[in-house]
C-alpha cells in the first residue's frame, strides 16, 4: 500500500511539473499579437482610476479609463477616456500610440502613490526620442513625448501589468 502511495505522489509530481513546463513554454512561446492582446486586456480591466486633487481643488475629480484599439506589428494604440467632475462637467478623449520595439525595457518601472489604491507603469524610449505621440491632443500634429505609462487603479495588477509589456517590448525588439 505504501509503494502505490508513493507511486501515486511521484506521478502526481511529474504531472504537475510538465504540466508547468508546458504552460511556461506556451507563454514564452505567444506571439507578438497574442502578447499585446493580452496587454490591451489587462490594461482595460486595471486602467480604470479615479483621481482627486484634494485641498489643491477641492471637490475636483477625474476619471480615466484605457481603451486598446489595437495594433499594428509592434505599433500600440489606445485611447484615453477623461471624465472631470468638478464645478463643470469635462470630457475628453486622447488617442496615443507607440512602438513598443523603441521602449528601453529595463526603463519598464512601477510607481506607487501614497494614499492611493493604484499606481503607475512608467516606461522611455530607449534612444531619448519623442516616440509616444498622442494624436489628438491640441493641434493638427500629435504631440510627442519621450516617457509614457499607463495609470492602474488597482496596486495587486501593477507587476502582472508590467511584466506583460516587458514581454511585448523583448518579443518587438527581436
Amino acid at each position: 500500500m505504501r509503494r502505490i502511495t508513493v507511486a501515486t505522489i511521484l506521478t502526481a509530481s511529474l504531472l504537475l511539473a510538465l504540466a508547468q513546463h508546458t504552460l511556461a513554454q506556451q507563454s514564452a512561446g505567444a506571439s507578438i499579437d497574442e502578447t499585446l492582446q493580452l496587454l490591451g486586456d489587462k490594461l482595460e480591466r486595471y486602467g480604470r482610476v479615479r483621481i482627486s486633487y484634494g485641498i489643491e481643488s477641492p471637490g475636483r475629480q477625474t476619471f480615466q479609463n484605457f481603451e486598446y484599439l489595437g495594433s499594428e506589428g509592434c505599433l500600440f494604440r489606445y485611447r484615453l477616456r477623461h471624465q472631470e467632475i468638478s464645478q463643470t462637467v469635462g470630457f475628453g478623449n486622447s488617442e496615443w500610440s507607440v512602438n513598443l520595439s523603441t521602449i528601453d525595457p529595463d526603463s519598464i518601472e512601477i510607481k506607487m502613490e501614497k494614499d492611493w489604491s493604484g499606481g503607475f507603469v512608467n516606461f522611455h524610449i530607449a534612444d531619448g526620442s519623442r516616440g509616444v505621440k498622442c494624436h489628438n491632443c491640441g493641434g493638427p500634429n500629435p504631440n510627442k513625448f519621450s516617457t509614457g505609462g499607463f495609470a492602474i487603479g488597482n496596486k495587486n495588477a501593477l507587476e502582472a501589468i508590467a511584466t506583460a509589456l516587458k514581454q511585448a517590448v523583448c518579443l518587438c525588439r527581436k
